[in-house]
């Protein structure tokens, strides 16, 4: 929720929130208030904090007392020493007559339409939740929730993604990618997707997913501290024989990042494209792969160059074994640390080629980035100079 958030934490990534930081909130809350809308709500979260660390803030709206309007601005100032003091906010609401209000939650019926459509029709193969079991939860997100099952019936262990969205979300080209998915089961560096289930005590679905022993990247890269160049020549070759499959096939993964790579038998897997994970980098903590672009534009329209964005992230953790921008606090700060072009520093003892590549993947303008193919390439040129 970045429109409530203390803009001194966009400018100062160790910012400690203080009792200041509640009244900024309680502004943007009194703004909400007087519009009966979220503030900036055409606006994707991390776009969101760009504006508050550059001092916009919502504008008022007709008909807004003028003293209430110079109070959620005093609440919202930039600097803390400026906003008033909660004592002083209830002595302006004293004289009024404050009624409460029933409220309730607006739950928002599980994923359905499209999905059922394509499985009716056999496009996308559907399996009964009772022929897994032993659920074991490895991951958990806003979108998602991922548990290591057991499908009894192939005798085989796998993974069921819960997809935890409303049926809107499940669009034509998801449903598409899943299609795609169901057909296309041969490449070593895609991960095989077997089908959907669902969960008759919520109603969501789950994709029925290979399961990765190794965890994920991020994850196999802490375990794995000392690798060797040849094995991370061979990790980054095999992230971009997959991501090259995809973009033939003119898939975008739009959300490559080291959470979305599973390690399976010491192969690199690439799960959750073209959204399908219903993770969103830009708001879950993982900016730091995200198109500059989209922080630039809200409109935005993040394409297979955005991939080459991302995966050049992607090879700069493999080189040095770390998430990008680890002592930061939070995502926004990243984000808008990102926006004013800054990147992650390049670590001792990566060859020089190496980096030079992950910088031109990375590069601000997408037209002066390589394609998969080039990049492909070069990694496997490097590899062989790098073999012994």
């Amino acid at each position: 929720m970045p429109a409530f958030m203390d803009p001194q934490c966009f400018k100062n990534p160790k910012y400690k929130r203080t009792k200041k930081t509640d009244i900024y909130s309680y502004g943007v809350v009194l703004w909400e208030i007087s519009s009966g809308h979220k503030p900036f709500q055409s606006l994707k979260r991390i776009q969101i904090a760009i504006k508050i660390y550059n001092g916009e803030r919502e504008k008022l709206i007709e008909g807004t007392p003028p003293k209430y309007v110079e109070l959620y601005k005093k609440c919202w100032d930039d600097e803390p020493d400026n906003r008033p003091h909660i004592e002083e906010i209830i002595d302006f609401f004293n004289p009024y007559i404050i009624k409460s209000m029933d409220t309730h939650e607006n739950i928002e019926n599980p994923s359905e339409g499209l999905l059922e459509e394509a499985i009716s029709n056999g496009n996308i193969t559907f399996y009964d939740y009772d022929q897994f079991s032993d659920h074991i939860k490895i991951a958990e997100e806003e979108f998602s929730l991922v548990c290591k099952s057991e499908w009894k019936s192939q005798k085989l262990t796998v993974a069921l993604k819960c997809l935890k969205v409303n049926h809107k979300y499940l669009d034509k080209r998801i449903i598409k990618e899943l299609q795609f998915l169901q057909k296309n089961k041969d490449h070593p560096n895609i991960i095989q997707f077997y089908g959907m289930t669902k969960d008759p005590c919520n109603e969501y679905y789950s994709a029925v997913l290979q399961f990765a022993d190794g965890g994920n990247l991020h994850d196999y890269l802490i375990k794995n501290p000392n690798l060797q160049w040849t094995k991370k020549f061979s990790m980054a070759i095999e992230i971009a024989e997959g991501l090259k499959y995809l973009h033939e096939n003119s898939i975008a993964h739009l959300d490559l990042n080291s959470k979305n790579i599973w390690v399976c038998n010491e192969k690199m897997l690439i799960v959750g494209f073209g959204n399908v994970s219903f993770s969103t980098s830009m708001t879950q903590g993982m900016p730091a792969y995200t198109e500059p672009q989209c922080l630039k534009e809200p409109s935005y329209q993040r394409d297979m160059k955005s991939d080459i964005y991302s995966f050049g992230v992607v090879l700069w953790e493999i080189s040095s074994g770390k998430m990008p921008f680890k002592s930061f606090e939070n995502g926004y700060a990243i984000a808008i640390h990102v926006f004013n072009r800054n990147r992650e520093t390049s670590v001792e003892g990566t060859p020089p080629e190496y980096e030079k590549l992950y910088k031109l993947c990375w590069d601000e303008d997408p037209g002066k980035r390589p394609n998969i193919e080039s990049v492909l390439e070069k990694l496997k040129e490097l590899q062989q100079l790098h073999k012994y």
